[in-house]
């Protein structure tokens, strides 16, 4: 996740920044736009290139972005979440809870 080199496997347009992802989806890090000792700290708590993440709670109004890498949450200010662009792999089903769900089974 050096922000000198960019991960160019993903083409751009699919790459959005955490701020933008909603509550549920699962998320590919392709890059980030933040320094290096942050950059570290995150890896050290589970958050780095290529590793796939879960958003818990979107980031809002100032609120923190809760994203979930395997057993870890992590709570991310919308600064740093702005700075971490990701790749969408599955978005949460929008049926009603009580509706059940209209989309197919897998």
């Amino acid at each position: 996740m050096n922000p000198a080199s960019p991960d160019n496997s993903q083409p751009k347009s699919l790459m959005r920044p955490l701020t933008e992802l909603r509550r549920g989806d699962r998320a590919i890090v392709n890059q980030t736009q933040l320094d290096p000792e942050h950059v570290a700290t995150l890896a050290a708590m589970g958050l780095c290139a290529s590793c796939e993440l879960t958003v818990c709670r979107a980031s809002g109004r100032g609120s923190p972005c809760i994203v979930q890498i395997d057993a870890t949450r992590l709570g991310l200010a919308p600064e740093v979440a702005q700075k971490i662009l990701a790749t969408v792999v599955t978005r949460p089903c929008d049926c009603p809870v009580d509706g059940g769900c209209a989309r197919p089974k897998a």
